[in-house]
């Protein structure tokens, strides 16, 4: 299991650079669905970090070799001891069932300096395959978190775009 992943966000300029320069570094470039010209370089390799100002995470759990696909969600949640223990709780039953089709990474993650905020990191095959899976039985273990204002619910997606030039 990968202690950390980092990610940072910038130009395609300086992601391009951060990515031509650092090949040891597992750098994923990703892209915001939204719309907005937004781009990141995710870290995966569990190496030290090659950002300047990288936003850090602590893996918890994940899904055993994840294999990073096209499609990127992100959900975020600011939560209290309590429901972090719920969630942990939910995240481990949820990764000793049969993965739902075309989830390809799962993993639970803590904001490093920040320790009631967690994200839930997946990639997919495809959009459809996450918005399958929210509405599908083996997603119930996340219900109570879904959409819920009090837990500072945010949902983000990326796909995986090329930064060369």
């Amino acid at each position: 299991m990968t202690s950390a992943i980092s990610l940072a966000f910038g130009t395609k300029n300086i992601l391009q650079n951060l990515q031509a320069q650092n090949p040891q570094n597992k750098l994923i470039s990703l892209s915001e669905t939204s719309g907005v010209a937004r781009l990141m370089l995710l870290d995966v390799s569990g190496l030290p970090t090659v950002f300047a100002n990288p936003i850090t995470f602590k893996v918890l759990n994940e899904l055993p070799q994840p294999a990073y696909k096209d499609f990127f969600a992100f959900i975020n949640l600011q939560l209290d001891p309590d429901h972090a223990k719920i969630l942990r709780a939910s995240v481990d039953h949820f990764l000793d069932q049969e993965r739902p089709l075309g989830l390809r990474a799962f993993a639970l993650l803590e904001k490093d300096k920040a320790s009631s905020e967690y994200t839930i990191l997946m990639s997919w095959d495809h959009v459809n395959d996450y918005h399958a899976w929210i509405s599908s039985t083996s997603f119930a273990p996340f219900e109570s978190f879904y959409k819920q204002s009090q837990y500072s619910y945010r949902e983000t997606a990326y796909n995986r775009v090329s930064l060369t030039r």
